[in-house]
């Protein structure tokens, strides 16, 4: 008998197991009724294709012998064999699926730089208005106590210049009163 091939999964040795009987050789289910004995046949194709039929026909229930303790193993391996096929195209599947989000990911990390880039930009103009912003109110507040500088010396000035006409008009009419001139007349 041979040993189990070591790289078969724990799950298909549990699915073979009970089928085979000792876990840690294969059963001699496995042997059929048409193999050939080690020495040479003199048979002839046509004397084989009748023995074929007469083992499948033949209803026996000697283990290992009959035509249809041969199908179950071969029923169960080409079970397994889909199974793995399957998996197979499962893991394929799950491999696209990885790559579309990996894909996908790429793609968000690419937008969330690009958000990134913009929300910095937007940063470095909110700050240069900020800055703009304070420059106006402080130059706000600078003309603003300039123009009322301006209105105080200009007040002054009003006054400064009412007084003087006043002054003018007065010095005006002053002399000729205190000089008893008489205007002259024209001739």
């Amino acid at each position: 008998m041979a040993t189990k091939p070591n790289n078969m999964p724990n799950w298909m040795m549990m699915a073979l197991a009970p089928q085979y009987g000792n876990r840690g050789t294969w059963s001699s289910q496995l042997r059929t009724a048409n193999v050939m004995p080690p020495k040479a046949s003199t048979e002839t194709i046509e004397d084989m294709e009748i023995d074929l039929e007469e083992d499948e026909s033949d209803t026996s229930v000697e283990p290992g012998i009959t035509g249809k303790s041969n199908i179950v193993p071969l029923q169960a391996m080409d079970k397994l064999v889909q199974d793995l096929l399957a998996s197979q195209q499962n893991l394929e599947d799950e491999k696209r699926k990885a790559e579309d989000k990996d894909a996908e990911i790429a793609r968000l990390k690419e937008e969330a730089a690009q958000l990134q880039q913009r929300d910095h930009k937007d940063c470095e103009e909110t700050n240069e208005m900020r800055r703009l912003l304070a420059f106006h109110i402080k130059n706000e507040e600078q003309l603003s106590r300039r123009l009322r500088d301006l209105q105080a010396v200009n007040e002054g000035l009003q006054a400064q210049l009412q007084a003087t006409e006043m002054a003018l008009e007065a010095s005006n009419t002053f002399p000729l009163s205190s000089l008893d001139l008489a205007p002259m007349e024209k001739e």
